[in-house]
């Protein structure tokens, strides 16, 4: 024993002596000079029902199937929010023939900071669907709580037509991809609906996301852009792939997908008009357990057209730039005279950007009179002007001020 324990001693100083020398040589060689240093700070937040059932809630507010259960002094913040609900769910309805069949019930949740990321895992109601809303001590106002929370309007309404879509009680279910078996046994079954599921969603909470804006002068930011971000160059990108796209699909998750969903339905909206996406509503309402190839026919039937043609013909034009929203701090560090726009980050070598004489750093005010805040407002932007052969774009330029570039679509 006391021949293996000096044994023991020896390695663990051996090894210590040898790390010493390796690290001796790593500083002589100024390696460490050559490597990099990572921070990682994230506020994470986790909400479960039993926390849920925890907190201390001081009343709730109540209009038809929305409820909103606040805590002390969120009265107001509550009915807000549920007027707000309750509106955007009746203006979706009527405008697409969808009827959400399930209530909501939204928990007005007071924090001392905003968590970066957080996680809630709550058991699913066959009634009502479930949504907290995170509100920041001192900063309650009614924007504020908009502001905050990316989840609403558009994931809210996203998933509340989703929901209606797949798992209604009477007829126009349309199926989703599931596994079967147990044991050893196991199998997937593949309806191909998710390009109708997800982007009739997406677009359902699109249109509530203009709603808001429009209604009660409610700027959305590009959190809350999350799933309609490019959806038109997505398009473009996918085509003819986008009606293969199923749960299980290796490139499930992907971006590209979803907003290549959502631009499939901007583009019926654009060529047919929004009445024609409330038709193919009705038109499911009336039939029951609809797998792809069944909405691929009755998309056909009440566009008169190929839908699969449709996309994947569909081309967006190359423009040659690399955009991003221009935000507060962007603008501030940078010096710049405005806050918003579209800062233009590098532009292709003999595009139709570098022929416009449009350069990086530039800051896109209009497309064509149309004020761009956010790259969907581009993308929809250059969408309606593509049957042009050219565009006015308004930028803006360090040290040069306003002026007008002629871009060539």
């Amino acid at each position: 024993m006391t021949i293996l324990l000096t044994l023991s001693l020896l390695l663990v100083v051996g090894c210590r002596n040898l790390n010493k020398g390796l690290m001796k040589r790593i500083y002589a060689k100024d390696f460490l000079g050559k490597g990099k240093v990572t921070y990682t700070a994230n506020t994470k937040y986790q909400l479960t029902d039993t926390k849920l059932k925890e907190m201390v809630f001081y009343g709730a507010v109540k209009i038809e199937d929305v409820t909103v259960i606040y805590q002390y002094g969120l009265n107001e913040q509550a009915d807000y929010i549920a007027r707000q609900v309750k509106y955007l769910i009746s203006n979706i309805e009527e405008k697409t023939g969808l009827e959400i069949r399930y209530g909501v019930n939204v928990h007005l949740l007071r924090l001392d900071e905003i968590p970066q990321s957080y996680t809630m895992k709550f058991k699913s109601d066959p009634n009502n669907f479930r949504i907290p809303l995170l509100v920041e001590a001192g900063n309650e106002s009614c924007e504020a709580v908009i502001s905050q929370n990316f989840v609403y309007p558009g994931i809210l309404i996203h998933e509340l037509a989703e929901m209606s879509l797949t798992t209604r009680k009477d007829k126009g279910v349309i199926l989703p991809d599931a596994t079967w078996g147990g044991f050893f046994l196991k199998g997937k079954i593949l309806n191909y609906t998710r390009w109708f599921r997800e982007g009739f969603a997406n677009y359902a909470g699109f249109l509530a996301l203009e709603t808001a804006s429009s209604d009660i002068n409610y700027e959305y930011t590009q959190a809350h852009l999350k799933i309609h971000s490019h959806p038109l160059s997505s398009l473009n990108k996918i085509g003819k792939k986008l009606f293969k796209w199923h749960q299980y699909s290796p490139n499930g998750g992907t971006r590209d997908y979803y907003n290549a969903a959502l631009g499939l339905f901007l583009v019926i909206r654009d060529k047919f008009g929004a009445e024609a996406i409330r038709e193919i509503i009705l038109e499911i309402n009336k039939h029951g357990y609809l797998d792809g190839n069944d909405l691929i026919r009755i998309s056909n039937k009440v566009l008169k057209t190929d839908i699969e043609e449709m996309a994947s013909s569909f081309q967006f034009p190359k423009t040659g730039l690399e955009v991003e929203p221009l935000t507060p701090a962007k603008a501030q560090n940078e010096g710049f005279g405005i806050t918003k726009g579209l800062f233009v980050k590098s532009i292709e070598p003999d595009s139709p950007a570098e022929t416009a004489r449009i350069k990086s750093n530039d800051v896109i005010l209009k497309i064509d009179k149309k004020t761009i805040r956010n790259i969907l407002e581009f993308e929809m932007a250059i969408f309606k002007s593509a049957s042009q052969q050219n565009v006015d774009v308004l930028i803006w330029r360090s040290g040069e001020g306003e002026m007008i570039r002629t871009l060539q679509l």
